[in-house]
C-alpha cells in the first residue's frame, strides 16, 4: 500500500510526523521530500506518485488552501478517485473550511496533534486500537534492525529530515571548552541534516 500526503509546505512538521508514523506501520509514503530528488520533473513526478498510489491523504489548513499545487493535487486525487476508486481522506488541520470537492468526503479531524497519526492509520489500515498500532510498530522497528544509537541523544531510524536510513546518520561529540558545555551531534550524510544537543 502507498499513500500520497497531498499539503502544504508550512504544514510540513505535522505531515513528516505522520508520514514517520505511516511507514513503522508498513505502509509506504510518498512525501515530497523523502521522494523528489535534484533533476526531477515536478508535474511529472507528482502525476506519477498519484497514478501509483492507493490512497491520497490531503492535508488542509489555511495555508493549503491558498496553494496552488494543492488544489492541483486535490482535482487529481478526486479524478484518481472517481476513475480508479483511490480513496482520497481530507485531514482539517485548522478552521478553514474544507473545498466543494472535498466535502462530501468524511474527513479526520487533525486539530489534535497527539491523535492525528493514529487517527490516519486507523483510517488506512483499519486498525483502530492504539495497542495494536503501537505493537505493531514495535515489531517494525525490531525487524529493522538499523538503528543508530547515539548514547548521548538517543535512537534514530531515519533521518528526521530526508527518511534516509539510519546508516547514513553519523554521531559525534564535541566540547566548548570555553563554556565548559558537551554538545551530542547527529549528522545525516544524505542530505546534510544535523542536530545538536547539550549534554
Amino acid at each position: 500500500m502507498t499513500v500520497f500526503l497531498s499539503h502544504n509546505s508550512k504544514d510540513k512538521p505535522t505531515v513528516r510526523s505522520v508520514a514517520t508514523q505511516l511507514q513503522l506501520m508498513k505502509i509506504n509514503v510518498w512525501l515530497d521530500e523523502w521522494n523528489l530528488q535534484p533533476g526531477d520533473m515536478l508535474t511529472m513526478s507528482i502525476s506519477d506518485a498519484l497514478d501509483n498510489c492507493d490512497t491520497i491523504l490531503v492535508f488542509w489548513s489555511e495555508s493549503a488552501a491558498q496553494s496552488n499545487w494543492v488544489n492541483a493535487e486535490i482535482n487529481s486525487a478526486i479524478t484518481q478517485s472517481i476513475t480508479h476508486g483511490k480513496k482520497v481522506i481530507p485531514i482539517i488541520l485548522d478552521s478553514t473550511p474544507l473545498p466543494a470537492l472535498l466535502s462530501g468526503i468524511v474527513y479526520i479531524n487533525g486539530t489534535n496533534l497527539n491523535t492525528l497519526p493514529m487517527n490516519c492509520i486507523s483510517a488506512i489500515t483499519g486498525i483502530t486500537k492504539r495497542s495494536d498500532q503501537l505493537m505493531a510498530m514495535q515489531d517494525e522497528l525490531a525487524n529493522i534492525g538499523d538503528l543508530h544509537y547515539n548514547p548521548l541523544i538517543g535512537n534514530f531510524f531515519v533521518c528526521p529530515n530526508c527518511g534516509g536510513n539510519a546508516s547514513d546518520l553519523h554521531s559525534s561529540s564535541a566540547l566548548d571548552e570555553e563554556h565548559d558545555r558537551m554538545y551530542g551531534i547527529v549528522k545525516c550524510s544524505n542530505c546534510g541534516y544535523q542536530e545538536v544537543s547539550e549534554i
